[in-house]
């Protein structure tokens, strides 16, 4: 009996028993990690647990690396994104440096925040962007993307309810440095795509077109080889 035919924790199980071993060593290949590569290999299964639905399977090695494929993507970006926040950080004195578990809460905030700004579509996540980073006003956006002011607010419309969409974790902000900082805590803010992510607050844009301040908020696939 194909897998896809089963109840889905004999499938899974069925899988696993399979093509555990041919998935690992695909991973191997791509991570040149053993322990990157054994970790994934659990996750994909693990998604098709969670997913408590494992259609048809002509092709399960595909249908595999395709799951593994995005956890492939998104272990790379997470670590992108580690890279960046911790060299921002290294540029900032050492009395503002956010102690390791406020760290690893802003990394969480930017992987979600990462994650939102994929799912925008591109002229939304452009306009965002160009707002945040640029301190650009509706009028200056519009210009920029061709399109009219009233379409520009529609966009960052689109963003801010994404924004509030990340609702079970903790927007904290960036970190700060202490309430009675020292003369090396106003170096110059660090340069580069998501230097907001370790400075002052993340600028949004009100109904004026003029950026104001974002208050803190509790809150493509290979086949087989």
């Amino acid at each position: 009996m194909p897998p896809g035919d089963l109840p889905a924790p004999h499938a899974v199980d069925t899988l696993y028993r399979s093509h555990h071993a041919w998935l690992t060593a695909w991973l191997r290949r791509r991570l040149r990690d053993d322990h990157d590569a054994a970790d994934l290999a659990q996750d994909t299964f693990v998604r098709l647990i969670a997913a408590r639905d494992t259609p048809g399977l002509r092709e399960p090695r595909a249908f595999l690396a395709r799951i593994a494929h995005g956890l492939m993507v998104n272990l790379w970006r997470r670590r992108d994104l580690e890279h960046a926040y911790l060299q921002a950080l290294a540029q900032r004195p050492e009395a503002c440096a956010p102690s390791p578990e406020r760290r690893a809460l802003v990394l969480e905030a930017l992987v979600e925040i990462d994650a939102m700004l994929q799912r925008l579509p591109a002229r939304a996540r452009e306009a965002f962007l160009l707002a945040q980073l640029g301190g650009y006003t509706y009028a200056e956006i519009g210009r920029r993307l061709d399109v009219s002011e009233r379409m520009v607010k529609k966009y960052m419309a689109q963003v801010m309810l994404q924004c509030l969409l990340i609702a079970d974790g903790v927007w904290c902000g960036p970190p700060r440095c202490p309430p009675r900082p020292t003369a090396a805590c106003s170096k110059p803010r660090p340069t580069g795509s998501r230097a907001w992510a370790t400075s002052a607050p993340a600028p949004t844009i009100p109904a004026n077109g003029r950026p104001g301040s974002m208050p803190g908020r509790n809150t493509a696939a290979p086949g087989t080889p």
